[in-house]
């Protein structure tokens, strides 16, 4: 099911996410088998989920900051 602008607190496992949330947090950090990945911590006024970027992780680690508001795309899995 897609959601737009949906509360995090109503994420079900295999929803697919549009919305703007909060960047609480985010840094690189490398899997086991040493491919880079962006662990983010998103939020919005009633609650927050981390979040994994897998793909193109140095082209969105330069397009935005921890403490920014940012539109996310995403599967709940």
């Amino acid at each position: 099911m897609n959601q737009f602008h949906s509360l995090i607190s109503n994420f079900k496992e295999g929803d697919i996410i549009y919305g703007f949330y909060y960047c609480n947090d985010k840094n690189i950090k490398y899997s086991k088998n040493g491919d880079k990945y962006l662990d983010i911590q998103l939020s919005d006024n009633k609650s927050s989920i981390y979040g994994k970027v897998w793909n193109h992780v140095e082209h969105f680690n330069l397009k935005f900051n921890s403490d920014m508001i940012i539109a996310v795309k995403g599967r709940i899995i």
